[in-house]
């Protein structure tokens, strides 16, 4: 295993158990066996290493909602795309909800990251209305894509307020993701989502660490 993956594993491994926050680089470098100013040689900064981290999260996500998609009854195979949204995000959240650490780690770094805030986003539109950074038609994606994952991380943070639970909150990001033309299917109801949720995402147990975090970044 060369020093890279090595440290992106090692980096792994302490967000998951301690979040983003209490993860420092020269933790990192301990649980590689390496000086902290070593790991500037393969990263520029902790946020470059937990990208890392959170993309092998999607990844693992994506492919447990293919699995299991695969495996529904014919009626939802009929209409996979309309179930996929339900149990990605119904999924997604019980994850969250799961998990402290791994939570607190995902909100964090969906706000340092690679991930606009809400304010960068109002910027970036002045800054494309003003200068014309962006075409019209790739600021509106970008934009879009951005407001989502903010509001994604916000909704994680009301879970860990206990203010809503994971059912709630993929309704809600389901609406949203609607109304904003981000999202091309029909509404389901709350009923639909908490019976599909009930039915087949309730008893899901995942691994994060091992079966999603831990995986080859390469994907192979």
């Amino acid at each position: 295993m060369d020093t890279k993956t090595r440290i992106t594993q090692a980096a792994a491994r302490l967000f998951f158990k301690n979040g983003y926050a209490k993860t420092t680089m020269r933790a990192i470098g301990e649980e590689v066996g390496i000086s902290h100013v070593s790991i500037l040689s393969h990263f520029n900064n902790k946020a470059d290493i937990a990208s890392t981290t959170w993309w092998n999260y999607i990844r693992g996500l994506q492919l447990k909602c293919d699995q299991i998609i695969s495996e529904l009854p014919p009626p939802y195979q009929q209409n996979a795309e309309y179930y996929r949204q339900i149990l990605w995000w119904t999924l997604h959240y019980k994850l969250l909800s799961d998990n402290q650490a791994f939570r607190e780690f995902f909100i964090s770094f969906t706000h340092e990251g690679p991930v606009m805030t809400a304010q960068q986003i109002h910027q970036s539109v002045l800054l494309e209305n003003g200068m014309q950074l962006l075409t019209i038609e790739k600021s509106d994606e970008f934009v879009t894509n951005n407001l989502i994952t903010a509001i994604d991380a916000s909704l994680a943070s009301l879970i860990g307020f206990s203010m809503i639970d994971y059912v709630q909150a993929a309704q809600k990001i389901i609406l949203i993701s609607k109304a904003i033309g981000n999202l091309p299917i029909d509404l389901p109801t709350t009923e639909e989502i908490q019976a599909f949720a009930d039915k087949y995402v309730a008893a899901v147990q995942v691994d994060i660490l091992n079966e999603f975090l831990l995986a080859d970044a390469s994907g192979e």
